[in-house]
């Protein structure tokens, strides 16, 4: 969209939005794996979640203003299925892989290799590699902080393949602008997450 012309505004929004959903399932997901990682992390995730709805909130104001009270225009983009198998299977194949990498790396490289492998499993997606190090502090392979680390460590990549994507299907300016909406709820997350990791 950004590209095509509908503006710069209303398609950043959704792209924060989508990243918004990033940390929505994270909770949900380490909520299911392990309720004791969970309550480390939900601090955190809380903390940098409402930075981002308020930063998207506002630069999709901006776009309203700036095309007088419409953000854009989907016309001519293509209805896509809600759900397709192909997508989803990949999404299962790289937990498994995440889950399977995750367990080597702590057996052979301790927990250095459980927080690689999370790092490893964000470039494709950061649910995977949080899973893989909730997985393994439930069953007692890793500690709590270490998982704390490796989740970070899976979103951190994730961000960085996403803000990748953003100047390549965006542009530059589109690229800049995630970049630079994404910064206070990344700096949000670490201060948060060490704290979290101080007190224990």
């Amino acid at each position: 969209l950004s590209r095509a012309g509908a503006g710069l505004r209303a398609p950043l929004a959704g792209a924060l939005v989508a990243s918004l959903g990033t940390f929505v399932q994270l909770l949900i997901v380490t909520a299911y794996v392990d309720t004791q990682v969970l309550r480390r992390l939900w601090p955190p995730v809380l903390g940098s979640a409402l930075v981002l709805v308020v930063i998207a909130a506002v630069v999709y104001r901006g776009a309203g203003r700036n095309h007088g009270g419409s953000a854009s225009d989907p016309a001519g983009i293509p209805p896509s299925r809600p759900f397709a198998l192909r997508p989803a299977l990949a999404l299962a194949a790289v937990l498994v892989a995440a889950l399977l990498v995750g367990r080597w790396g702590a057996d052979v490289l301790g927990p250095e290799g459980a927080i690689l492998a999370a790092f490893a499993a964000g470039l494709a997606d950061a649910h995977a590699g949080a899973i893989a190090a909730a997985t393994l502090a439930a069953a007692g392979d890793i500690t709590i902080d270490t998982a704390l680390i490796a989740i970070a460590a899976a979103l951190g990549s994730n961000l960085i393949v996403k803000t990748a994507l953003a100047f390549a299907a965006g542009g530059r300016r589109f690229g800049l602008g995630f970049l630079a909406a994404m910064a206070a709820p990344t700096v949000v997350f670490g201060l948060a997450l060490t704290a979290a990791i101080a007190v224990s």
